[in-house]
């Protein structure tokens, strides 16, 4: 086992926290209620409390463009790092139309209530048929990945987010029965005795391998 002083570096170097401080919750979700916004499901909802507790490091945020066109064509971000899938934010385009640029918008639960919020950097369209061809290898919508990508919206956001509370998200404890922690924490505690592995037959994960085949140099850390 590593000691606290060995551990491995998070990938890019720093390990993200997009999450708001306790004493500001309260203040932070009121605003966000005035906000305008844009509802997840329980994926993007997972993608968000991941890049917000730093498994996502080093993402702040829903890919922006320029990220977004280097991962797919090339599973590089656009600073050099490997990272194999887009992580992004889908909205329809009634949706994309009522938000502004450079503004915060409010991430809210199937419910409607705030969980987040985002700084909205850009909003633009893409190619579904195109990301599926080259992040699955397939355009056959019996695929799993593929079927979730051509139902959602039109428009994709980019911007850095702020989680304001826990959400719904599946997590390793769901799987394992076992407490989960975010990285930090586990990081802090420098004496896991076990770490959690996430096997790779699902449907993201599986074509994250399979992209790695193609370009067996690339790193995961």
């Amino acid at each position: 086992m590593l000691k606290r002083d060995e551990a491995i570096a998070p990938h890019g170097g720093q390990l993200i926290d997009r999450t708001v401080p306790v004493e500001e919750c309260e203040e932070r979700l009121r605003e966000a209620a005035e906000l305008p916004r844009v509802s997840l499901g329980p994926r993007t909802i997972s993608d968000l409390q991941m890049i917000s507790t730093g498994v996502f490091s080093p993402l702040e945020g829903f890919m922006g463009r320029e990220e977004y066109e280097s991962v797919v064509e090339d599973m590089y971000l656009s600073n050099g790092l490997p990272w194999s899938l887009p992580v992004t934010l889908a909205a329809s385009e009634d949706e994309a139309k009522k938000l502004k640029e450079g503004y915060e918008i409010s991430l809210v639960d199937s419910g409607g209530e705030p969980i987040a919020t985002m700084l909205l950097r850009e909003s633009y369209s893409y190619d579904k048929e195109r990301e599926a061809r080259m992040v699955y290898r397939t355009t056959d919508a019996e695929h799993p990945g593929v079927a979730a990508l051509y139902r959602q919206g039109e428009v994709l956001l980019g911007g850095e987010v702020t989680l304001l509370k826990a959400t719904a998200a599946p997590s390793p404890a769901t799987i394992t029965g076992r407490a989960s922690c975010a990285p930090l924490s586990t990081r802090k505690a420098g004496n896991a005795s076990s770490v959690f592995r996430p096997g790779t037959r699902s449907t993201v994960l599986t074509s994250t391998f399979r992209r790695a085949l193609w370009k067996p140099w690339m790193v995961y850390s």
